[in-house]
């Protein structure tokens, strides 16, 4: 019985720390995106990182440095979306170019492709975060982790997500 107990507690106090979660990462997007469609944005960054076996955190604070939270960005090298996918690499993952701005597939795209330069290095977050923009560029690099440490409350956070 105690055991049973146990277990019932844990499950409820998972579900609400991945309430708070949510709803910490909706208000972190409204407050640097008022524009933003937060509440689907968060959704479906959620889904994918689940899917993709990544942290929610750190591919919402990837999306913040790629497109500031907004769907139709395009870079000035062409990159579309919330995840800045290139052409090349939409083709490689299969994502219709002409939706590369549908909030959904593009999250799932970027996430799909940073698991894949994560498998690749070996789980080295840095090295991987390099692979994904194209070069090795540390404040790259630097301002995902600020993103990051800023969403967790501001503590220095590294999980065992990576790996």
């Amino acid at each position: 019985e105690d055991a049973v107990y146990l277990n019932e507690a844990n499950a409820k106090l998972a579900s609400l720390r991945e309430q708070l979660l949510e709803s910490r990462m909706i208000e972190h997007v409204r407050r640097i995106n008022a524009k933003a469609p937060a509440r689907e944005i968060v959704t479906a960054v959620l889904a994918a990182a689940k899917s993709t076996r990544l942290d929610p955190v750190l591919l919402l604070a990837k999306i913040e440095t790629e497109s500031h939270y907004r769907p139709t960005a395009v870079s000035s090298s062409g990159a579309r979306g919330l995840a800045q996918i290139v052409r090349g690499t939409a083709k490689e993952l299969g994502l219709p170019w002409e939706r590369a701005f549908d909030v959904n597939l593009s999250v799932m795209a970027g996430a799909t492709y940073l698991r894949r330069q994560l498998d690749a290095v070996g789980g080295d977050l840095h090295m991987a975060l390099g692979r994904y923009n194209g070069w090795d560029d540390e404040q790259y690099q630097a301002k995902i982790m600020r993103v990051q440490a800023r969403l967790r409350g501001g503590r220095d956070y590294v999980g065992n997500y990576y790996r």
